[in-house]
């Protein structure tokens, strides 16, 4: 079993921000000061075989009235992770759930938290020094949308609904 707590703070000085210039066209400009402040935390082990972790992490953030407020930033995510190999350990099956917490949009109102899942599957002892990885990303098809920044004209943008995806790799060894 090992867990970790780490508090942070720190500071950014003229933090670079899209600038809408009232015509339309945005101008990068270094404007602002932000503070970060806030708290991280993991638990993990083995159970069993089966290696696990889960992890919190909660932010505040304090921005310089001449900078724009901080969008799509969450103030509290979660993660959930469970390995668990099996086929002589050359095959591990992973399940990682995400908590996103609430997000500010670029019209100050508030997206709700959501968690979204995913699952893999990984051999990394194939013939050749091949491994295999299958994924699929949002395997629950959560409704999930993420806040646009002032380049896009929505508030919000969609973000992936179920996706598999598969990975051959090959490593080149003398």
């Amino acid at each position: 079993l090992s867990a970790t707590l780490s508090l942070f703070s720190y500071t950014i000085h003229d933090l670079i921000q899209a600038i809408d210039q009232g015509d339309g066209c945005l101008s990068y400009v270094n404007s602002g000061d932000v503070t970060s402040r806030g708290l991280e935390a993991e638990i993990g082990g083995m159970l069993k075989g089966i290696d696990w972790s889960f992890g919190y992490s909660l932010v505040d953030i304090d921005m310089d009235p001449s900078a724009s407020s901080p969008m799509s930033f969450p103030e509290t995510t979660a993660n959930l992770k469970v390995l668990i190999p099996f086929g002589g350990r050359n095959l591990t099956l992973g399940l990682i759930s995400h908590y996103i917490g609430r997000r500010k949009t670029k019209l100050n109102t508030y997206l709700k938290g959501i968690i979204v899942t995913d699952l893999a599957l990984y051999s990394r002892c194939l013939p050749f020094n091949c491994s295999l990885s299958i994924s699929a990303n949002n395997v629950f098809n959560a409704n999930h949308v993420e806040s646009a920044g002032p380049e896009h004209i929505q508030e919000t943008l969609p973000q992936d609904k179920c996706r598999l995806s598969v990975r051959v790799s090959w490593g080149y060894h003398k």
